[in-house]
Protein backbone atom coordinates (compact mmCIF):
# COMPACT_ATOMS: atom_id res chain seq x y z
CA UNK A 1 0.00 0.00 0.00
CA UNK A 2 1.32 3.55 -0.70
CA UNK A 3 2.02 5.65 1.70
CA UNK A 4 0.35 8.85 2.20
CA UNK A 5 1.78 12.17 2.38
CA UNK A 6 -0.03 15.31 3.28
CA UNK A 7 1.28 16.93 0.09
CA UNK A 8 2.25 15.00 -2.62
CA UNK A 9 5.15 16.46 -4.27
CA UNK A 10 6.57 15.45 -8.08
CA UNK A 11 10.07 13.83 -7.41
CA UNK A 12 13.20 15.53 -8.73
CA UNK A 13 15.32 13.00 -11.08
CA UNK A 14 18.91 12.53 -9.87
CA UNK A 15 22.09 12.93 -12.53
CA UNK A 16 25.36 10.96 -12.53
CA UNK A 17 26.99 14.72 -11.51
CA UNK A 18 24.37 14.87 -8.52
CA UNK A 19 25.61 11.57 -7.06
CA UNK A 20 29.22 12.19 -7.22
CA UNK A 21 28.30 15.54 -4.58
CA UNK A 22 26.31 13.56 -2.88
CA UNK A 23 28.75 10.43 -2.19
CA UNK A 24 32.24 11.79 -3.48
CA UNK A 25 33.72 8.58 -1.87
CA UNK A 26 31.85 6.56 -4.40
CA UNK A 27 32.23 8.81 -7.09
CA UNK A 28 34.05 5.85 -9.27
CA UNK A 29 31.21 3.34 -8.73
CA UNK A 30 28.16 5.72 -10.05
CA UNK A 31 26.87 4.65 -13.26
CA UNK A 32 23.48 5.02 -15.49
CA UNK A 33 22.19 1.89 -14.48
CA UNK A 34 22.92 2.87 -10.87
CA UNK A 35 20.77 6.46 -11.48
CA UNK A 36 17.97 5.30 -13.35
CA UNK A 37 17.62 2.49 -10.56
CA UNK A 38 17.56 5.67 -7.93
CA UNK A 39 15.28 8.19 -10.23
CA UNK A 40 12.44 4.85 -10.85
CA UNK A 41 12.51 4.13 -6.45
CA UNK A 42 12.96 7.94 -6.47
CA UNK A 43 9.36 8.31 -8.34
CA UNK A 44 7.73 5.05 -6.91
CA UNK A 45 3.84 5.57 -5.43
CA UNK A 46 5.91 4.56 -2.30
CA UNK A 47 7.73 7.25 -1.46
CA UNK A 48 6.25 11.12 -1.25
CA UNK A 49 8.54 13.12 -3.74
CA UNK A 50 11.73 12.93 -2.79
CA UNK A 51 11.71 10.61 0.17
CA UNK A 52 14.11 7.93 -1.30
CA UNK A 53 16.74 10.35 -2.25
CA UNK A 54 16.76 12.42 1.25
CA UNK A 55 16.85 8.42 2.91
CA UNK A 56 19.88 7.68 0.96
CA UNK A 57 21.38 11.40 2.04
CA UNK A 58 20.26 10.48 5.56
CA UNK A 59 21.82 7.28 6.39
CA UNK A 60 24.98 7.50 4.09
CA UNK A 61 27.06 7.28 7.55
CA UNK A 62 25.70 3.52 7.81
CA UNK A 63 26.91 2.73 4.42
CA UNK A 64 30.50 3.68 4.89
CA UNK A 65 30.38 2.57 7.90
CA UNK A 66 29.26 -1.09 6.34
CA UNK A 67 31.98 -0.43 3.53
CA UNK A 68 29.18 -1.16 1.45
CA UNK A 69 29.22 -0.15 -2.40
CA UNK A 70 26.55 2.22 -3.33
CA UNK A 71 24.42 -0.35 -5.21
CA UNK A 72 23.64 -2.52 -2.10
CA UNK A 73 23.57 0.86 0.06
CA UNK A 74 20.29 1.85 -2.46
CA UNK A 75 18.59 -1.88 -2.16
CA UNK A 76 19.07 -2.07 1.74
CA UNK A 77 17.16 1.61 2.13
CA UNK A 78 14.71 0.16 -0.59
CA UNK A 79 14.32 -2.84 1.07
CA UNK A 80 13.74 -0.94 4.57
CA UNK A 81 11.54 1.12 3.06
CA UNK A 82 9.20 -1.59 1.61
CA UNK A 83 9.06 -3.74 4.55
CA UNK A 84 7.80 -0.64 6.33
CA UNK A 85 4.97 -0.67 3.21
CA UNK A 86 4.55 -3.99 3.13
CA UNK A 87 3.66 -4.95 7.25
CA UNK A 88 6.72 -6.54 7.39
CA UNK A 89 6.62 -9.15 4.33
CA UNK A 90 10.29 -10.05 4.10
CA UNK A 91 9.29 -11.58 0.89
CA UNK A 92 7.31 -8.66 -0.56
CA UNK A 93 10.12 -5.97 0.46
CA UNK A 94 12.74 -8.53 -1.10
CA UNK A 95 11.45 -8.91 -4.11
CA UNK A 96 10.63 -5.13 -4.75
CA UNK A 97 14.03 -4.23 -3.69
CA UNK A 98 15.51 -6.60 -5.63
CA UNK A 99 13.55 -6.56 -8.78
CA UNK A 100 16.47 -5.17 -10.71
CA UNK A 101 18.34 -8.67 -10.33
CA UNK A 102 18.13 -11.82 -12.43
CA UNK A 103 17.39 -13.99 -9.38
CA UNK A 104 14.44 -12.12 -7.87
CA UNK A 105 13.03 -11.55 -11.39
CA UNK A 106 13.31 -15.65 -12.54
CA UNK A 107 11.01 -16.12 -9.27
CA UNK A 108 8.73 -13.42 -9.54
CA UNK A 109 5.60 -15.87 -10.58
CA UNK A 110 6.85 -18.98 -8.46
CA UNK A 111 3.92 -20.55 -6.81
CA UNK A 112 4.73 -20.36 -2.87
CA UNK A 113 4.68 -24.20 -2.79
CA UNK A 114 7.66 -24.49 -4.94
CA UNK A 115 11.48 -24.56 -4.57
CA UNK A 116 12.18 -21.22 -6.53
CA UNK A 117 10.15 -19.64 -3.79
CA UNK A 118 11.14 -21.13 -1.39
CA UNK A 119 14.76 -19.90 -2.15
CA UNK A 120 13.62 -16.24 -2.73
CA UNK A 121 11.88 -16.28 0.83
CA UNK A 122 15.14 -18.04 2.49
CA UNK A 123 16.89 -14.90 0.41
CA UNK A 124 14.64 -12.26 1.85
CA UNK A 125 15.52 -13.53 5.52
CA UNK A 126 19.43 -13.87 4.80
CA UNK A 127 18.97 -10.73 3.61
CA UNK A 128 16.96 -8.85 6.23
CA UNK A 129 20.01 -9.83 8.74
CA UNK A 130 22.69 -8.55 7.16
CA UNK A 131 24.66 -6.01 9.26
CA UNK A 132 23.92 -3.33 6.80
CA UNK A 133 20.06 -3.23 6.78
CA UNK A 134 19.84 -3.67 10.51
CA UNK A 135 21.50 -0.46 10.87
CA UNK A 136 19.51 1.03 8.89
CA UNK A 137 16.37 -0.33 10.38
CA UNK A 138 17.82 0.69 14.13
CA UNK A 139 18.71 3.97 12.99
CA UNK A 140 15.58 5.00 10.90
CA UNK A 141 13.40 3.88 14.93
CA UNK A 142 15.89 5.35 16.79
CA UNK A 143 14.15 9.02 16.80
CA UNK A 144 10.75 7.16 17.47
CA UNK A 145 11.48 5.35 20.31
CA UNK A 146 13.56 8.70 21.83
CA UNK A 147 10.62 10.23 21.45
CA UNK A 148 8.11 8.15 22.83
CA UNK A 149 10.32 6.55 25.28
CA UNK A 150 8.64 8.39 28.42
CA UNK A 151 5.19 7.18 26.86
CA UNK A 152 6.64 3.55 26.99
CA UNK A 153 7.37 3.50 30.67
CA UNK A 154 3.56 5.45 31.36
CA UNK A 155 2.57 2.86 29.78
CA UNK A 156 3.91 0.26 31.76
CA UNK A 157 3.13 1.85 35.18
CA UNK A 158 -0.71 1.91 33.78
CA UNK A 159 -0.10 -1.71 32.58
CA UNK A 160 1.70 -2.85 35.96
CA UNK A 161 -1.49 -1.10 37.66
CA UNK A 162 -4.42 -2.62 35.97
CA UNK A 163 -2.48 -6.34 36.97
CA UNK A 164 -2.11 -5.86 40.29
CA UNK A 165 -5.35 -3.89 41.26
CA UNK A 166 -7.44 -4.94 38.68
Amino acid sequence: MPRIGIVNKPATSVTVEELKKLFPKKKETITEELVDIINEANNSPFFNGDEFMDALVTYKDVMEQNKANLKDYMCAIKFCAYLESEDYNLTEAYKKSHSHTEFVRERLDAPSASVKYKELTSAASRYRKRPLVKQILTQSQLGLYLMFQGETYRAINVLSDIMVNG
